[in-house]
């Protein structure tokens, strides 16, 4: 790993003596442990399913729902066919423990005087979708000894926090509208079949995640990293290694599939066929047999330098689609400049970092080359209780709709 190298190269041979094979494999196993640590048991999954599949069944008894007053004629006069389907971290197995489960209503409603003309779910306007949320929720609310319920039908995307009570699990199913949701649909299936080709990925993304919530970086809504970024970023690292371990996302994402998720096809077919093309993919290519660790430090090593391109030469582009690093200049329609573009796969004018600000971004190299040099100075025990805690003590700040003097928020801290 060049970063560790480096740091290597500048010490004196007693300096050296430290890192040996013993050494190396004490690190390995204790970041192999920590990983685990917070990944979830098979039996906790099951618990989720659980509860997942109770909240689709009641979901699934509006198909019936006599009552539709309140929502718009097309609706009211439709045939609906919901159900819920998972997406997001636990959809594609990288989630962790005590993760919050991601839920979307899913399937098809029928307009009235067509039967031809279907709609799917995520099409339903803004109005019917918030309307829905309050009929579900009011539902949900009438059990308080089973269901926490809270709504949120005016965010981006309308929805509602479920926490099931005997269980444990929390919630948060998005009523997407107006193809909102569209861009999304397939996202969870392609880390799903990345995950499977690879089980560095989950165990790296559990490091990354724990680390960035130790040193404050974890919390899109003042400014910092949210998870698909800081997944993006690891998937890209993947794909620029010497021996790679993933390929350019346009290798095993066919146009075929891209198109039936913007129309919202069943994506069983074509997530077989993109793991197909990934696994041929791996076939062909050199084994990559770097251990965990070496990854970590890998990956701080990229962050580093990423960060020192974006500051000293240019701000930063990455395609995960493409496996491509190009320079560019960006400011968003607040004005505000932007040190780095991590390009959505399925979408390449969507920024997954627009949230990111100049501060945070520059903040992570800094926190990058810090646990590098501690690595080169502390004993394994006393680095990694230095390094990593646990992300969810890490504080959050809430956002606030107040601004300071100079324009940013009071809640971001860079």
């Amino acid at each position: 790993t060049e970063g560790v190298y480096r740091i290597l190269s500048d010490m004196n041979s007693e300096a050296r003596f430290r890192f040996g094979v013993d050494f190396w494999f004490r690190f390995e196993q204790m970041l192999l442990d920590l990983a685990f640590s917070v990944m979830p048991l098979r039996e906790s999954d099951q618990v989720i399913d659980q509860a997942k599949d109770d909240l689709a069944r009641m979901v699934e008894n509006f198909n019936g729902y006599s009552n539709r007053r309140g929502f718009s004629s097309a609706f009211v006069g439709a045939t609906w066919n919901f159900t819920l389907k998972a997406f997001g971290s636990f959809a594609s197995k990288l989630h962790g423990v005590g993760s919050d489960v991601d839920l979307q209503i899913d399937g098809w409603f029928l307009l009235a005087g067509d039967p031809k003309a279907k709609k799917h779910a995520m099409q339903m306007d803004r109005n019917d979708a918030k309307k829905f949320i309050h009929v579900f929720s009011a539902r949900l609310e009438n059990m308080p000894d089973k269901y926490k319920v809270q709504k949120v039908p005016n965010a981006r995307t309308p929805i509602v926090k479920v926490k099931d009570i005997r269980r444990g699990v929390s919630c948060d199913i998005a009523f997407p509208c107006g193809d909102s949701g569209s861009g999304d649909y397939p996202k969870s299936e392609l880390l799903l079949v990345l995950n499977a080709l690879d089980y560095r990925l989950h165990m790296l993304l559990a490091l990354v995640k724990i680390w960035a919530g130790h040193h404050h970086l974890r919390d899109a809504s003042v400014g910092r990293f949210n998870t698909y970024t800081l997944t993006s970023l690891v998937i890209f690292y993947f794909q620029t290694l010497e021996a790679p371990i993933f390929p350019p996302l346009n290798e095993i994402v066919s146009e075929e599939l891209i198109s039936a998720a913007k129309r919202f096809d069943d994506m069983a077919p074509h997530v077989a066929d993109m793991a197909r093309r990934a696994n041929r993919w791996r076939c062909a290519r050199s084994e990559n047999r770097l251990g965990v660790m070496e990854l970590f430090l890998g990956f701080l090593t990229f962050l580093e330098e990423t960060v020192g391109e974006a500051e000293n030469v240019s701000p930063v582009r990455l395609s995960t689609y493409t496996g491509t690093r190009t320079t560019f200049d960006f400011v968003d329609r607040g004005g505000n400049k932007k040190m780095i573009y991590v390009d959505d796969p399925f979408d390449a004018d969507d920024n997954s970092a627009r949230a990111l600000t100049q501060g945070c971004f520059a903040h992570a190299g800094k926190c990058a080359t810090e646990t590098l040099r501690l690595g080169a100075e502390l004993d394994a025990d006393e680095w990694i209780s230095r390094v990593f805690v646990d992300d969810k003590k890490a504080p959050r700040r809430a956002r606030s709709k107040r601004y300071s003097s100079n324009g940013r928020q009071r809640g971001a801290r860079w």
